[in-house]
């Protein structure tokens, strides 16, 4: 029977990947639970064998590495040094420079621009222009009783004048929310001077063994922050964020199999939302949180269904004999791309939302863990390639892949709400830990360390929250 579903949820598309459960994730299960890993077995066993026969060396996909960037110019912004110079006002100016210069809209001059003073009060405009500088942003951090005041103003260095300011309130630099309230000072800059909405005040949830047991994670999308979502003590996976970011759903063995679970996302109670005989797992909510793609096995094998979040009505999208999973939708709704073996081996395919229009997107090899870009152009899966994971991106209507990736196994990508970034799981340190890279597979950063961390999925933007 299904859970009361409570709220309404729009989410990222799910990363788990149940045709690989049996190859990689029962290494975990083993470990954790024994007593799990027979209820997988013959689930596990149909996969496994197609695994050994995924060689294919006459479906040859096309590579090419490099493709061109989504922002064709960049602005040249500078950040004075913010006064006066305490410990408050260095980070700020810190976690300015690292938003902007990460949303890719922004070259941030390096070096030291505090060196150019102007004798009278304002900046030195014309010493500022000799560096190639389009704006300037300057300001004070000052205590106040309550926490710090950002006075922010941002200057058009060729217009020599002030064209923003504005005052934020700061918690107290060791408080929850300092760090995030910096970000939302970033995303108002980068929205004054591009119009466009930055990312700065995003999460990645996650997956990681830290106490024995598999639990839910959350952290800054920089890597500051890391919290635990869920204390459930027993193995929960693949978390997927609600588009308004108050929650985070996930698959959860609480109840022996796995289900389909909701906690809120700084941490609580978890509510069931799906909870039918068999498999329950790898949510994806539409674009306009009406409909819940997933995966269930309710009537014998894994295919994909949608269930209708107001009506509670629950309709089957795919009817053949291999096992569909991983389903992610298109940003407009229409269409949903996921995973499916029923070829021989798994790989890439995508159907209407109705489940009409089937057709195949990946003719590589062994492939995983699809996922639409909010840009709607291009869709990043997981590809097996001599014996390792990688991570490519194909047009949204299929052709030749770019590879992203090449050091370790990479896997369970997911996009950024602007569509220029890309979270995923790796081994290259060793461990798997969680990265983020630019859309082209450049500029990787690593966000987590440690080991022990899988399954990364990236907020919406949150606001204040």
């Amino acid at each position: 029977m299904m859970a009361d579903f409570r709220v309404p949820l729009l989410a990222e598309p799910a990363t788990w990947v149940f045709p690989r459960l049996g190859w990689v994730s029962s290494r975990a299960l083993k470990s954790a639970h024994p007593e799990l890993t027979s209820k997988l077995a013959a689930l596990a066993l149909v996969p496994l064998m197609l695994l050994a026969l995924s060689v294919d060396a006459t479906a040859q996909q096309e590579v090419r590495l490099g493709i061109r960037g989504y922002v064709d110019e960049k602005i040249n912004v500078a950040i004075d040094e913010l006064m006066p110079q305490n410990a408050a006002a260095r980070t700020v100016a810190e976690i300015l420079a690292f938003d902007l210069d990460y949303s890719l809209r922004f070259n941030v001059l390096e070096g030291n621009p505090g060196v150019v003073r102007a004798s009278g009060p304002g900046p030195d405009y014309e010493s500022w222009a000799i560096f190639g500088t389009q704006y300037l942003v300057t300001g004070t951090v000052s205590p106040t009783g309550a926490g710090y005041s950002a006075e922010i103003d941002i200057h058009h260095i060729p217009f020599q004048r002030s064209i923003s300011q504005r005052t934020y309130a700061l918690p107290d630099p060791g408080a929850a929310g300092f760090r995030m309230a910096i970000h939302e000072i970033s995303n108002a800059i980068i929205r004054e001077l591009t119009g466009e909405e930055g990312i700065a005040d995003t999460r990645i949830g996650f997956a990681s063994r830290r106490r024995g047991d598999k639990e839910i994670y959350a952290i800054d999308y920089d890597g500051a922050n890391q919290y635990r979502v869920t204390s459930l003590d027993t193995i929960s996976m693949t978390p997927d964020w609600s588009r308004d970011g108050a929650r985070i759903c996930f698959t959860t063995f609480v109840s022996g199999d796995p289900d389909l679970y909701c906690a809120p996302a700084g941490g609580g109670r978890a509510q069931p939302i799906s909870t039918n005989p068999g498999l329950d797992m790898a949510p994806s909510i539409s674009p306009d949180g009406r409909r819940l793609a997933l995966t269930l096995t309710k009537d014998g094998n894994a295919e994909i269904y949608v269930l209708d979040v107001g009506g509670r009505s629950l309709r089957r999208l795919t009817y053949n004999l291999g096992i569909d999973t991983a389903p992610s939708w298109s940003p407009n709704g229409r269409q949903i791309v996921f995973e499916s073996d029923r070829g021989g081996v798994a790989q890439i395919f995508a159907m209407d939302a109705e489940g009409a229009n089937v057709r195949q997107l990946a003719f590589g090899g062994e492939a995983h863990s699809p996922a639409w870009s909010p840009q709607g152009d291009r869709i990043a899966y997981v590809e097996r390639m001599g014996g390792r994971f990688q991570i490519v991106t194909i047009p949204a209507d299929g052709g030749g892949g770019t590879v992203l990736t090449s050091t370790g196994d990479n896997e369970d990508p997911s996009w950024s709400p602007d569509g220029l970034h890309i979270a995923f799981s790796s081994t290259r340190g060793g461990g798997s830990d969680i990265y983020t890279m630019d859309w082209d597979g450049g500029n990787i950063r690593q966000v987590t360390r440690g080991g022990g961390y899988v399954s990364p999925t990236w907020s919406p933007k949150l606001g204040s929250q």
